[in-house]
């Protein structure tokens, strides 16, 4: 019994609702004209939802490989492809681009990241086919994610900075 309460305090701790309203709660956010929130990753859409319980958003956007149920408008929710960026993945990064164009600069932009966000948004500089191929070949060569990650920064317009470059000078908080 004292094992599964500490098992269960573990989890309490480390989930990612949780974490998003232990940091809101110590770190008030600034009052701005609107907020707007951006998720990707795997745990976007718990993070989403406990934003959403503590803000007022004026639009959200979520990419996850599972959408999970939110309980707020207006929120958009893509699903994307992982390990391996696909077409949904695509997808993901156009319907970013679209939604980081309504941000101006006297706007607050929270990023909600996640493990799996590399995968599940893609603006490839290169055709989609060759890198799921140079993905595959990487995986199964046993590449750690960091490492696919640098190449994935150089073969995406939305990684190493690509995303925030196209918030349009707002202020982010990630």
């Amino acid at each position: 019994e004292i094992v599964a309460q500490i098992l269960a305090s573990a989890f309490n701790a480390v989930d990612p609702g949780t974490a998003v309203k232990n940091f809101l709660h110590k770190n008030p956010l600034a009052v701005k004209k609107r907020i707007f929130a951006f998720g990707l990753g795997k745990a976007s859409c718990a993070m989403m939802q406990a934003l959403a319980d503590e803000a007022p958003l004026t639009d959200a956007l979520v990419i996850t490989k599972h959408a999970s149920p939110l309980t707020f408008e207006p929120v958009t929710v893509i699903e994307g492809n992982h390990p391996i960026p696909g077409s949904a993945s695509v997808r993901g990064g156009n319907v970013a681009i679209n939604f980081l164009s309504q941000i101006t600069q006297d706007d607050l932009l929270i990023c909600l990241i996640s493990g799996g966000g590399s995968a599940l948004m893609t603006a490839p500089r290169v055709p989609l086919e060759d890198l799921q191929t140079l993905t595959s070949a990487l995986l199964a060569c046993g590449a750690r994610i960091d490492e696919i990650n640098i190449l994935r920064r150089h073969l995406d317009m939305l990684k190493g900075g690509g995303l925030a470059n196209l918030a349009n000078g707002a202020q982010i908080i990630s």
